[in-house]
């Protein structure tokens, strides 16, 4: 075990009362013990900050960190500037890892040579989530920028962007800065910037990471981030930029790309509206907000209406676009009675 190699694990922290001391049960009790535990209390209102100085008060690698309420994005950054690892870890505060996980992922780490180690999650009540799309890809050297396979399927959601899974060389890190400005998708932004910046990643076939379904944490703040159709064209704009300054101009993987930012401006607008018990008459207006916007016009003109996505998808696009808004909100309440409600 490579002991010298300290890690810093990033917190946001969010009124997370119910959670947090399992969150950081986990932390302390690694089995790999070189490392710093930074708390960024996000500005709860609930008992979320008196928990964190308890903590504090026992354990001398844990540092805590107060903001106003500004969301995930400056928590972690205001993180990652106060870290002093070698190595960083995201985890949110209403999430829990195995005791092994950094022991495991230190030891993928070749004289730090590696500048990413990904595993695989758990979520809670669920089986474990084997990302299929990322699991093809186990490799130590690669060249990321002529990986299309890997771009395509993060740009398209196959592969979860979620920086919570990855063991990141802080020098990389430090690099890239999480978007503030936007209310969905910081985590594929910062990873996108992440993997087209990277020289060798390692991907290990074992889940350590515990994923809660919740509406509490920081990264999970609703009053900072609503997911609407501003937000997801800032997403769909920040992504486009990203492949353009990275060199990337493959027209399949930005067909592909704007087909999902179809699908993920309907479907958040879905959650957003199960969510707030929006009125089924003002989803449909949010609809056709988005059915005519410029970006869906210019997108359906460029594309045309065929896409490489699963039926569903392409459903959806074409009720969209024929203006049948009343079946997407079917066929979109229908998919969740048959998931039981669960995560989409």
């Amino acid at each position: 075990m490579i002991e010298s190699m300290k890690v810093s694990i990033i917190v946001p922290v969010y009124n997370v009362e119910k959670y947090i001391n399992e969150c950081l049960s986990s932390l302390i009790n690694q089995t790999y013990k070189n490392i710093e535990i930074i708390l960024i209390n996000d500005g709860s209102s609930d008992k979320s900050e008196e928990i964190c100085n308890s903590y504090l008060k026992t354990y001398k690698n844990i540092k805590l960190i107060n903001q106003s309420n500004s969301g995930v994005s400056v928590a972690r950054n205001n993180g990652l500037k106060s870290s002093t690892g070698d190595y960083v870890l995201f985890v949110d505060s209403d999430d829990w890892l195995e005791k092994n996980m950094l022991e495991i992922m230190v030891k993928e780490i070749d004289n730090f040579d590696i500048d990413i180690v990904r595993c695989e999650y758990f979520v809670e009540n669920n089986p474990v989530l084997e990302d299929k799309y990322f699991k093809k890809i186990y490799f130590k050297n690669i060249e990321i920028k002529k990986n299309n396979y890997l771009i395509e399927n993060i740009t398209n959601y196959n592969i979860n962007p979620a920086v919570w899974m990855m063991l990141i060389k802080r020098e990389l890190a430090v690099k890239h800065r999480f978007t503030s400005n936007i209310g969905y998708g910081e985590d594929l932004i910062y990873s996108l910037d992440l993997l087209l910046d990277s020289k060798k990643i390692k991907v290990i076939p074992y889940a350590f990471y515990h994923y809660r379904l919740s509406n509490n944490s920081a990264s999970r703040n609703p009053a900072k981030y609503t997911r609407n159709i501003e937000n997801l064209i800032k997403l769909y704009s920040y992504i486009k930029e990203i492949l353009i300054k990275n060199g990337i101009n493959n027209n399949r993987i930005e067909k592909n790309s704007i087909k999902s930012y179809y699908y993920l401006i309907i479907w958040y607008e879905y959650l957003k509206f199960n969510a707030s018990a929006l009125d089924e008459n003002s989803f449909i207006e949010e609809l056709k907000k988005i059915r005519n916007s410029n970006e869906y016009v210019a997108c359906l003109k460029k594309y045309g209406k065929n896409c490489n996505l699963k039926l569903n998808r392409k459903l959806i696009i074409w009720f969209l676009d024929n203006e049948f808004y009343f079946m997407i909100l079917f066929t979109l309440k229908l998919k969740k009675y048959l998931k039981g409600g669960g995560r989409h």
